[in-house]
C-alpha cells in the first residue's frame, strides 16, 4: 500500500520536488515557482524505479516501477520501493533527494540511491541501476543542444561517422563517464533556453574488471557509471538517463564490432551498491556557449582540480636543451627529427613538416631566442640553419610553401606534399615571421626570410573568398583541393604580426575580414570544426585553440570589445577538453607502465576516440592574460593548471628515466582505465612547452605565473595591454 506522506515535496529557491500519484504507484515531479504564484513543470518520472537483468542466457529484461513509501524530513526526500523479476529475484531500492549543499546558486539537487538484492531468484545474473529524468517538453532530441565535454557538442553534427552521438537515429546515446573531462551530460532547449543536467556526484570511478573487454562483464568490483539519453523511437521523447555500472551504445569505442558494452552487478543476496547524481536546472544563459560555460564551471567547482606544481625554468631548460641535442643534420638538412621513442630516445622518424605536429620553423624561432638571450651562438645558428632551408627550398611559385619534407626519401630527399593545408601552413609561417622579428630586434636583418613571409601573406591578401574565408587545403598551384572553410581562423595571427612588420594595410585587412567570418560562423553558430590537420572537419579541441589565437590577435590590433568576448568564448570552449578531474589509470600489458601524474590538465584531442595528450601545455599564457583582461580568478586556475599539470607527462626532474630530461610523451589511451601509451616524443610536443614560456617571459619578464603573480596588478594589467 502507498504511504504518501502530505508534505512530501522539498524546495531550495524556485526548484520544487513533489511526490505524486502514478498508475503503478508514487512517482515524481519537479516544478518551477513562478513570480504568480503558479508553477511550471520541469519534469518527472512516471517510473522511477527502473533496472536492467542480465539472464544467465545473456539475454536482457528491464524491470521499472514506482515508489511505495514517500517522506520529507529534515529538509530531503526519502523514498522506497521493490522491484521483483519473473524468475523470483527482489531488489529494494532507497532513493534520497535533497538540494546539493554545493551549489551556491540553489539550482541543484543531489540525488542518492541505494539497491539492495534481498532474494537471488533463479535466473538473474547481474543487475545495472537505471536513474533516469524526463524533461516536460515532449520534442525530440533535435530539439535541444547536447553537452558531454569533449564528445557530444550542440545536435551532433560535423563529427566522423562512428562517432558516439553521430547517429541520431539510434535510441539510445549512452556514454562512459570515463571520457568526459568531467563526469556531466547537459540537455539544453533550443526554443525556451532552459537546461537540464546531470553529473556524478563526487568522487573517483575505478574497476577490476578488463575495461577492454566488450562481453557483458558481471563484476562486483565496478565503480563507474554511463550518461546517456533514451527515446522509445529516434523522434520519440527523450529521457535523461545514468546508469550505474555504467554501459555505453549504441555506439561505443570498446569495440566497434557491438553496440553495447554493458558491466552489472552480481544478483546475490545481501548485496548492495551506492551511487549519487546531482541534477540541476537552469535558464540563466542566453546562448548554447554560455549554457556550457556555467554547466562547465558548476562541475569544475564541485571537484576542485588541483594544481601539482613542477619546476617551470628546469622545463624550460629542457626544452631548450632537447632541441639542440636533437638538431642535426639529416642527410644535408639541418633540423630536428619527426619522432623518437620513449624512454631510449631513439630516432623513429625523419620527416621534417614546418607546423602542426613537426613545428620545424616555431622550434627555430625558439632556438634562435634563447640563443641570442643566453648568448648561445651555437643555437642561434641551429635556428637559423633551419629556417634558411625552409626559405630557400620550400616556397612554391603560387606563394604557397610545401609543408612536409622527407630528408632521406629517393637517396638526396625530397618534399613528399600534392597539396599543403592551411593549418601547418600558418603554424609554420608564423615560426619564420617571429625568427626574422627576433633577428631584427638584435640588429640582423634576414631579408629573405621576410620576404619568404610576405609571399605567403600576399596569397593570403589576393586569394581570399569574397566572404573572408580561405579553404582548408589548397594544391601546389593555389588553387582549393578542399573546399571547407573552418580553418579560415589559422592564418589570421600570423597576418596581423605581417603587418605590423611591414605596415601593408593588406594584410590587416584580410586578418579582419577573416575574423568576421569567424566571428559569424564559428563564435556566434558555436563551430569549432577542424583544428586538427589529420582530423578532417570534425569537431575538436584545436579548432577551439586556434579561434583564440586569431581574436586574441584581432581584439590586441582592433582594440574592439567584441573580439575580446569571442577570445573568451573560444577559451570557454576549448576549456572543456581538459580534464578537471582524475581516476586511477593501470598499466597496460604491454606498456607495463600505470599512468603515475594523474589526468588533470590532459585533454581530449576530437570527437569520434577517446585520445588524450599534452596539447594544452600550449596554452597557459593566453588563459592566464585573459584572467587579467576580465579579472576572472577561474581563468588564473586554468592557466596554472595547464603550467603545472599539462607538462606533468615531462621527465623534468629525472623521475620517469626518460633517455632525456626534456622528453614528453604525446598521449595515451585512458578512458577504459588501463595506460596505453604511444610512447613517442614529436617535435611539437616541446614547442608545446616553449611556446607559453617565451611569451610570458617576453611579456611579463618572467617564466613562472606564480612569480609573475608577485607584481602589482596594475602593473601586471599595464603589462597584459601591450600590443608587441
Amino acid at each position: 500500500m502507498n504511504q504518501l506522506h502530505t508534505k512530501a515535496a522539498i524546495q531550495a529557491r524556485q526548484t520544487i520536488w513533489r511526490v505524486e500519484e502514478g498508475s503503478r504507484g508514487l512517482l515524481l515531479a519537479c516544478y518551477r515557482a513562478l513570480d504568480d504564484e503558479a508553477e511550471e513543470r520541469l519534469g518527472f518520472q512516471p517510473e522511477p524505479l527502473s533496472l536492467w537483468i542480465k539472464r544467465q542466457d545473456g539475454t536482457a529484461a528491464e524491470l521499472t516501477g514506482g515508489y511505495d513509501r514517500a517522506e520529507a524530513a529534515d529538509g530531503c526526500l526519502r523514498l522506497s520501493g521493490t522491484l521483483r523479476s519473473d524468475s523470483g529475484a527482489t531488489f529494494r531500492i532507497e532513493d534520497t533527494i535533497l538540494p546539493f549543499s554545493g551549489d551556491p546558486d540553489g539550482l541543484s539537487f543531489e540525488w542518492s540511491r541505494e539497491v539492495h538484492v534481498e532474494t537471488a531468484g533463479e535466473d538473474a545474473e547481474g543487475f545495472t541501476s537505471r536513474l533516469s529524468f524526463y524533461p516536460q517538453s515532449e520534442q525530440s532530441l533535435h530539439e535541444y543542444d547536447a553537452f558531454a565535454p569533449g564528445v557530444w557538442y550542440g545536435g551532433g553534427g560535423n563529427v566522423v561517422g562512428g562517432a558516439i552521438a553521430s547517429n541520431y537515429g539510434h535510441c539510445d546515446i549512452h556514454i562512459r563517464e570515463m571520457r568526459l573531462p568531467l563526469p556531466l551530460l547537459m540537455l539544453r532547449d533550443k526554443h525556451t533556453g532552459a537546461t537540464v543536467s546531470i553529473s556524478r556526484a563526487g568522487g573517483q570511478p575505478s574497476s577490476g574488471a578488463d575495461e577492454t573487454d566488450p562481453e557483458w562483464l558481471v563484476d562486483e568490483s565496478v565503480r563507474f557509471g554511463s550518461f546517456g539519453v533514451h527515446r522509445p523511437t529516434p523522434e520519440g521523447r527523450v529521457r535523461l538517463d545514468y546508469l550505474y555500472p555504467g554501459w555505453e551504445g549504441e555506439i561505443n569505442y570498446v569495440s566497434r564490432s557491438v553496440p553495447w558494452v554493458r558491466r552489472s552487478h552480481p544478483v546475490r543476496a545481501g548485496f548492495s551498491h551506492r551511487f549519487s547524481i546531482v541534477i540541476r536546472f537552469d535558464d540563466g544563459a542566453s546562448t548554447f556557449s554560455e549554457a556550457i560555460t556555467r554547466e562547465w564551471r558548476s562541475v569544475f567547482a564541485r571537484f576542485r582540480p588541483q594544481v601539482e606544481r613542477l619546476d617551470v625554468q628546469a622545463l624550460y631548460d629542457n626544452g631548450l636543451k632537447l632541441l639542440g641535442d636533437y638538431c642535426q643534420d639529416y642527410n644535408g638538412v639541418v633540423g630536428l627529427p619527426f619522432k623518437t621513442s620513449l624512454p631510449d630516445g631513439e630516432i623513429t622518424g625523419n620527416a621534417m613538416v614546418m607546423g602542426f605536429v613537426g613545428q620545424q620553423l616555431p622550434a627555430a624561432y625558439q632556438m634562435i631566442r634563447h640563443g641570442l638571450r643566453s648568448s648561445d651562438q651555437t643555437l642561434v645558428d641551429q635556428g637559423s640553419a633551419i629556417v634558411d632551408f625552409w626559405v630557400n627550398r620550400s616556397m612554391t611559385d603560387c606563394g604557397l610553401p610545401k609543408t612536409w619534407y622527407e630528408p632521406y626519401w629517393e637517396e638526396t630527399g625530397i618534399f613528399t606534399n600534392r597539396d599543403v593545408d592551411l593549418r601547418t601552413m600558418s603554424d609554420g609561417m608564423e615560426g619564420a615571421l617571429d625568427a626574422y622579428n627576433v633577428l631584427a630586434d638584435a640588429g640582423e636583418r634576414r631579408d629573405a626570410w621576410l620576404g619568404f613571409a610576405v609571399r605567403f601573406g600576399d596569397f593570403l591578401a589576393d586569394n581570399q573568398n569574397e566572404d573572408g574565408s580561405y579553404f582548408r587545403l589548397y594544391d601546389l598551384e593555389g588553387k582549393p583541393a578542399h573546399e571547407g572553410k573552418f580553418n579560415t581562423s589559422n592564418p589570421i595571427r600570423f597576418l596581423l604580426r605581417l603587418h605590423r612588420v611591414t605596415g601593408d594595410e593588406r594584410y590587416l585587412a584580410a586578418a579582419v575580414a577573416a575574423g568576421e567570418f569567424c566571428y559569424e560562423h564559428v563564435y556566434a553558430k558555436f563551430q569549432y570544426v577542424g583544428g586538427t590537420s589529420d582530423n578532417d572537419n570534425t569537431v575538436d579541441k584545436e579548432a577551439g585553440t586556434m579561434a583564440m589565437n586569431a581574436f586574441l590577435a584581432l581584439y590586441e590590433a582592433t582594440g574592439e570589445p567584441k573580439w575580446l568576448e569571442a577570445f573568451r568564448a573560444a577559451a570557454d570552449y576549448t576549456e572543456t577538453w581538459v580534464f578537471a578531474w582524475s581516476y586511477p589509470v593501470a598499466a597496460d600489458r604491454q606498456s607495463g607502465t600505470p599512468l603515475t601524474d594523474g589526468l588533470i590538465g590532459r585533454s581530449l584531442v576530437a570527437t569520434g576516440h577517446s585520445y588524450v595528450d599534452m596539447y594544452m601545455a600550449y596554452k597557459p599564457a593566453q588563459y592566464y592574460r585573459l584572467y587579467l583582461f576580465t579579472g576572472d580568478e577561474h581563468y588564473l586556475q586554468v592557466a596554472l593548471l595547464l603550467q603545472h599539470n599539462a607538462n606533468r607527462p615531462a621527465d623534468w626532474d629525472g623521475g620517469k628515466g626518460y633517455s632525456h630530461r626534456g622528453f614528453i610523451e604525446e598521449g595515451a589511451g585512458v578512458a577504459e582505465m588501463v595506460y596505453r601509451p604511444i610512447g613517442v616524443w614529436l617535435a611539437w610536443c616541446t614547442v608545446a612547452q616553449l611556446e607559453p614560456l617565451s611569451e610570458l617571459e617576453e611579456r611579463f619578464g618572467r617564466l613562472a605565473i606564480d612569480e609573475i603573480e608577485r607584481l602589482p596588478l596594475a602593473e601586471r594589467i599595464r603589462l597584459n595591454s601591450i600590443n608587441f
